[in-house]
Order: C-alpha cells, then sequence, then structure tokens
C-alpha cells in the first residue's frame, strides 16, 4: 500500500472532445483520503462529466453524494479539479463518463489524476 499520494500529469492525454469516452477504472483496493482529478480542456469543449462506482466487476452506477456527481464543461473555464473524498468505503473501483454537448464539442480533453492515501 502506498504511504504517499500517487499522481500522474499524464493519466488521460488528447481525448477527442467530440465523441464518448471512458477513463480508466481506478481500483480503490487500499484506503485513500480522496481522488483528485484535475482536468483541462480547448475553449470549443462542451458536454458533461459524470462518476461511476462498482463493487461488482462491470456492474456501474452513478456515484452518488448528496446527489449524483457530475461536471459540467460550457465554455466558462478552461480546466478545474474535480475532488472526491473517501470513495473507497462505498465501493470498490470508480471511473468517469465524457458525454459531448448534444449540440457538439470540439478540441481535446487532458485529465491528471492525483490519490492522496490515508
Amino acid at each position: 500500500m502506498p504511504t504517499r499520494a500517487v499522481q500522474n500529469l499524464e493519466y488521460m492525454e488528447g481525448e477527442d472532445s467530440s465523441v464518448s469516452f471512458e477513463s480508466p477504472i481506478v481500483d480503490l483496493e487500499y484506503p485513500q483520503r480522496a481522488i483528485n482529478y484535475h482536468i483541462k480542456w480547448d475553449a470549443g469543449v462542451r458536454g458533461k462529466f459524470s462518476w461511476k462506482a462498482a463493487i461488482f466487476p462491470d456492474l456501474w452506477v452513478s456515484l452518488v453524494a448528496c446527489e449524483e456527481v457530475t461536471y459540467t464543461v460550457d465554455g466558462s473555464l478552461d480546466h478545474d479539479i474535480i475532488s472526491l473524498p473517501n470513495n473507497w468505503l462505498n465501493s470498490g473501483k470508480l471511473k468517469f463518463i465524457w458525454e459531448p454537448d448534444v449540440g457538439g464539442s470540439t478540441g481535446s480533453i487532458d485529465v491528471a489524476i492525483r490519490i492522496a492515501v490515508t
């Protein structure tokens, strides 16, 4: 089990925002304080990220923390950090799904990940 934060600045690079895609699965085998995604995108990117959780392999449900965990990219920013604390307490795996806006999306998306251990 790691004793320091695990960080990957090249977690996802150059993802095409005009099509749906999924992130790599994060295995929540060890306790962690938070999983943090730093997401940056080009000016034409429009759409929504939604996070999914699972205990059984390939049986995904929406991640809920008071309400479904989502993030909408509407052009008002060009990057943000999404922090998901203590998810290892209630699920075994985590991922996000990108869905482009129905009006279209252009440009690319890069994602860094930082897992802060307990």
